[in-house]
């Protein structure tokens, strides 16, 4: 007789899957957790300034003031960040996807230039972005 190994339960392969994807999960709240309470240390921008309103994906808005001068990257950084933001400030949380890109309403245009200020991109002094998931 040959002992032959038996093949793992695929209950136990599913189990393992899931428990990978919620640490990954765990990880990105607790990233994003992070990141929103050092945006709420931050001082209120002085000056010129750019008020977004983001759209999400399930059509609940929030927005947040910018400097005028402030790179894209600090909007994507908040946007990451703005559901986690959201439940500190005694909101509710909300989700936000892994992936996503910033997109004017109108005209339709994706913000990809990240290192380029607000003004620079021509969204003073106000807009509202639709964050869309990649």
């Amino acid at each position: 007789q040959r002992d032959q190994q038996q093949p793992e339960p695929v209950s136990k392969k599913l189990d393992a899957e899931s428990s990978v994807v919620n640490e990954a999960a765990d990880a990105l709240a607790a990233t994003r957790r992070a990141a929103a309470a050092d945006l709420l240390r931050r001082p209120r921008p002085s000056g010129e300034v750019c008020k977004i309103v983001l759209r999400l994906p399930n059509g609940q808005r929030t927005e947040q003031v910018f400097g005028a001068d402030e790179q894209l990257e600090v909007v994507y950084a908040w946007a990451d960040c703005c559901g986690e933001l959201n439940s500190l400030s005694g909101g509710e949380v909300f989700e936000v996807p892994d992936k996503f890109i910033l997109v004017t309403t109108y005209p339709r245009t994706i913000l990809q230039d990240r290192p380029r200020s607000l003004r620079d991109l021509a969204l003073l002094p106000n807009v509202v972005l639709a964050l869309c998931p990649e």
